[in-house]
């Protein structure tokens, strides 16, 4: 709990913390008033009430520690008469960090000289890319300088704003730095986000881009290591009052559930199946994410032989994530239910026809659209995460769905599935309406189950 407490000519907004090491608590200064003008303007007594303004920005800096409005502003109030009429703020809050650091940073910069000191040159050397990164993004800040003052930009003369930032990341930086990874420039995206993560520690979402660029490259034990940072950072800047129902909902909690769904998948993909699980119970239980926790269940489950609980999971999903009916299908032909086992392969197929040649003949044509390219992704992902299922089937399992595959009927659908698809963005009209039921037709689950028994009665195994 925050409280209010004198320091000297100050007054300040603490909260006391246990030292992990010492097992001592000291006070952590939140904020600290530096006239009395600035703390009327506060509690809402000023010649503008500014006290709600005041309180979303405290909470929005410091989701994780409660504050009475009541009983903080009774404490300012009673220390009022400790403070200054005025203060002078620009030096205080704006200028007076940035200066010192640029100085800093200018002498290093400076003294660094690498015709004269050859060790210089190999320091420069080490961080060139971090360096290049650092002036892409004071040339995109210079170009915005000239922007226009708004209702969301402008700032008070105490520079709350500036004082309470939160990680200090905007948005524009992190694009910046993504575009390397979206860009597959792996080293230089890297450099950016350590240099962001190392400078800003409380920036949780830079561990989640870290931890998908290690998995890109198959470092898979520096990819884990990020995502449990991730939710190590994520979770301190959600609000304790914050309401399951609301998770996702609220932008704070965002790097948190990111990071639980990475971890679970990457667990799963380094075989560390039942930590997996123990994080899929994580994002059912606490974050409502029922669907995510249902799809890496039955992936983990299908991995460990546990054939009903994959099947369980997997027909959870499977509607709005046709993808998992191949997992469902996989778990009921373990369990001989061959006409079950069919009718999710074929949903499955005429649903993510690219994903379910990736899963069975473990290639697949180039995706020729954005539709295509998200179904060849996407089975790509559901391929690495059951690789071990995969990896240690027999011939009567080829066999089986290969058959399906390789059945004219079926053949024939899948390719106008893909026609259907290739032209929804294409035709307009009648016809655009005709191929969309066509389309509809196909990839319904009554169709599948209908082919199915078909071809149960033509002897398909």
């Amino acid at each position: 709990m925050a409280y209010v407490r004198k320091k000297g000519h100050q007054v300040a907004l603490v909260h006391g913390e246990r030292d992990p090491e010492t097992g001592k608590v000291v006070q952590r200064t939140l904020f600290t008033f530096f006239s009395k003008a600035e703390a009327y303007r506060a509690i809402g007594k000023g010649k503008k009430d500014e006290s709600f303004y005041f309180q979303n920005l405290l909470q929005e800096e410091y989701p994780d520690i409660r504050f009475n409005w009541k009983n903080i502003n009774e404490g300012i109030s009673l220390h009022l008469d400790s403070l200054p009429d005025l203060a002078e703020y620009k030096e205080k809050r704006l200028s007076a960090n940035f200066v010192e650091s640029l100085q800093s940073f200018t002498r290093e910069i400076v003294q660094a000289d690498p015709q004269m000191n050859l060790p210089a040159a190999r320091l420069l050397l080490e961080y060139r890319e971090k360096l290049e990164f650092l002036m892409d993004v004071i040339e995109m800040k210079m170009e915005l300088t000239n922007t226009a003052g708004n209702a969301f930009n402008t700032e008070n003369e105490f520079y709350w704003r500036q004082t309470l930032r939160g990680s200090g990341i905007n948005g524009d930086v992190e694009e910046l730095a993504s575009q390397y990874y979206k860009a597959g420039e792996y080293d230089s995206a890297i450099e950016a986000f350590e240099l962001l993560v190392n400078s800003f520690p409380n920036y949780a979402e830079g561990h989640n881009y870290l931890g998908l660029i290690y998995s890109d490259i198959g470092d898979l034990e520096k990819s884990i290591e990020h995502f449990k940072k991730a939710i190590e950072l994520g979770r301190k800047m959600i609000p304790k009052t914050l309401k399951k129902e609301h998770y996702w909902l609220d932008l704070k909690t965002r790097p948190y559930i990111r990071g639980l769904r990475n971890l679970a998948l990457m667990l799963n993909r380094a075989g560390e199946y039942e930590e997996a699980l123990s994080y899929c119970s994580i994002l059912d239980r606490e974050c409502g994410d029922h669907l995510t926790a249902s799809s890496y269940r039955a992936s983990a489950y299908l991995n460990l032989g546990e054939w009903n609980l994959a099947e369980k999971n997997a027909l959870k999903v499977s509607k709005d994530s046709p993808i998992e009916a191949a997992i469902a299908a996989f778990a009921q032909f373990e369990q001989g239910r061959l006409h079950e086992a069919r009718s999710n392969f074929l949903f499955c197929s005429f649903n993510k026809p690219l994903s379910i040649q990736i899963l069975i003949k473990n290639e697949a044509r180039k995706p020729e659209d954005f539709m295509e390219a998200r179904d060849y992704n996407e089975g790509i992902e559901i391929h690495s995460a059951i690789s071990l299922y995969l990896s240690t089937r027999g011939t009567e399992f080829k066999k089986f769905f290969s058959s399906i595959l390789a059945d004219p009927a079926v053949s024939s659908l899948i390719k106008e599935v893909l026609k259907c698809s290739a032209n929804h963005s294409k035709l307009q009209g009648e016809a655009h309406t005709a191929n969309f039921k066509r389309w509809h037709e196909i990839r319904g689950f009554g169709f599948a189950k209908h082919l199915s028994r078909s071809l149960e009665r033509q002897g398909h195994i």
